[in-house]
């Protein structure tokens, strides 16, 4: 069942003048732009459950940091080599896997920057689209 059905919508002869005021407003038939932000929500809700807000990306790349770095003191300790905590981390930010990671969330980011923006201008036509109708609907009719 769609979330925004046209079924049920008044017509122009069910609502006097309804279609006319649309038509002097400029106003576009805003089912299509509902159906298009959906579908960008539904686009948006994995990136945004690992970059947006409350996400897990930060966690995610501080938690492989953390194991890369154990894993090179680990090798340091058994080839019987003393590594300062600042070479171990050098090593762990230098390490393909994390940098990986870290590309991998940076392109997450960037898309959801993206997807975050579409869906923003479409509600701004859409309330854009309100204040027409609500002006229309109220202005002087001579």
């Amino acid at each position: 069942m769609p979330l925004f059905a046209t079924e049920g919508r008044p017509e122009a002869g069910d609502a006097p003048g309804l279609r006319d005021i649309e038509a002097r407003a400029g106003v576009f038939d805003a089912d299509a732009l509902l159906q298009e932000r959906l579908m960008l929500a539904e686009e948006l809700a994995p990136l945004d459950a690992v970059v947006g807000p409350g996400g897990t990306g930060e966690q995610q790349l501080k938690s492989l940091l953390a194991s890369v770095a154990v894993q090179h003191r680990q090798e340091a300790a058994e080839a019987g080599r003393k590594i300062t905590d600042s070479t171990v981390d050098e090593l762990a930010r230098s390490d393909p896997r994390y940098k990986r990671k870290l590309e991998e969330v940076g392109t997450m980011r960037a898309e959801w920057v993206v997807l975050r923006a579409k869906i923003d201008a479409i509600t701004t036509r859409l309330q854009w689209a309100q204040a027409l109708l609500r002006y229309a609907a109220n202005e002087p009719r001579g």
